[in-house]
């Protein structure tokens, strides 16, 4: 499509860019920073750029990449905010996209997309964190996990006729 010719091809410049201007972030399930793609050899980050416009022209992504974890954080009214965590080296794309996906990001967008005035999802965290970290230290062998979900609000946002509707464009086999 149209929208698509408009992007230009990842460079080993974007790449640099992008790794350089990329705020440490909580590390996704590859357990990889962008702070180590600044550590990779010239010839590594290359092969690197090529793997990114590979898979641009193939319109998919590793499958190792795709695993999202879910951080929820407590808000004020007993229920919680999941934040995804997704792969180091697909939001260093994003920010080689620059306006390309911000542009898409904001026309797709839906209401669960933005935050809401006056709830601390940091502070709720911050909390959440000390928790585990207490347990941790107190039994020094503990490993603590805290584990919350807020099924309500997911569930209130989905419609239904949608679902439907792309899982018939989707060829989803029917489950009897």
């Amino acid at each position: 499509q149209e929208e698509r010719s408009t992007r230009e091809e990842v460079t080993l410049k974007k790449l640099d860019a992008a790794v350089a201007a990329s705020p440490p972030r909580a590390l996704g399930a590859g357990q990889f920073a962008a702070k180590d793609v600044r550590e990779l050899p010239p010839v590594a980050r290359e092969r690197l750029v090529a793997l990114y416009n590979s898979c641009e022209a193939a319109v998919a992504w590793p499958c190792q990449w795709l695993l999202v974890l879910i951080n929820l954080f407590p808000k004020g009214d007993s229920s919680d905010r999941a934040i995804g965590v997704i792969n180091a080296l697909i939001r260093l794309w994003a920010f080689m996209q620059g306006g390309y996906v911000a542009e898409w990001q904001e026309k797709m967008a839906g209401q669960w997309d933005a935050a809401i005035a006056g709830s601390s999802c940091s502070r709720a965290a911050l909390l959440r964190a000390f928790d585990d970290e207490s347990v941790h230290v107190l039994a020094n062998t503990i490993r603590a996990v805290s584990l919350l979900w807020d099924a309500k609000g997911f569930y209130d946002s989905l419609e239904i006729q949608l679902i439907i509707e792309q899982a018939l464009e989707l060829h989803l086999p029917a489950v009897s």
